[in-house]
C-alpha cells in the first residue's frame, strides 16, 4: 500500500491552510485595526467586541490567541477545526489523484456548459450538506459536546469560524 501523498494534494492542502490564515489576518487588520473609528458602521453588534482598538493589534491566530471572552479550550478547538478542514480537503484531492473518483477529466462536448452546471450544482449540494450538518450539530449530544462553542460568540470575529 502506497502511503505517500501526491504533490498536488500537499500543495492544495497547504494552500487552503495558508489562505485561511492570510484571509483572516487581512480581515482582522482591515476592520479591527484599520476601521476602529467607524466600528458602528461595519459591525452589527459594535458594543460586544473586546477586540476593537488596542486588542486588535494582537494577532488572533487561534493557537497563539489569549483574547478575553473566549470559551474554554478555544485555541485547541479552533486550531483543530482548521487542521481538520485541511485534512479533509487533502484527503479528497489525494483520492482524486489516485483515481478513486467518478470525476471526468477527458474533454467533453460543451465543456463550458457542463462547467457552469457543475459549479452551481456543487454550490447547491454544498449548501444542503452544510444545512443538514448544522441541523445534526443541534441534536442534544452533538450540541453539548461540540457545537455550543460555535454559539459561544455573540459577535463573531476573524478566526471564530469553528
Amino acid at each position: 500500500m502506497d502511503v505517500h501523498l501526491h504533490t498536488a494534494s500537499i500543495a492544495f492542502g497547504s494552500t487552503i491552510f495558508v489562505f485561511y490564515i492570510i484571509f483572516n489576518t487581512l480581515l482582522q487588520y482591515y476592520y479591527y485595526k484599520g476601521r476602529v473609528g467607524d466600528v458602528k458602521v461595519w459591525k452589527t453588534q459594535a458594543g460586544k467586541s473586546s477586540a476593537v482598538g488596542k486588542a486588535a493589534a494582537r494577532w488572533w491566530l487561534p493557537i497563539f490567541s489569549n483574547k478575553e471572552k473566549r470559551p474554554p479550550h478555544y485555541a485547541i478547538f479552533a486550531t483543530m477545526n482548521v487542521l481538520l478542514q485541511v485534512a479533509c480537503a487533502t484527503t479528497a484531492i489525494e483520492l482524486v489523484c489516485r483515481g478513486y473518483s467518478s470525476m471526468r477529466f477527458e474533454p467533453v462536448e460543451n465543456e463550458w456548459k457542463m462547467s457552469i452546471v457543475s459549479f452551481f450544482l456543487g454550490i447547491v449540494l454544498h449548501m444542503m450538506l452544510e444545512y443538514y450538518w448544522h441541523r445534526l450539530m443541534h441534536l442534544r449530544w452533538f450540541y453539548c459536546t461540540f457545537h455550543k462553542y460555535h454559539h459561544y460568540f455573540k459577535s463573531p470575529e476573524p478566526f471564530d469560524d469553528m
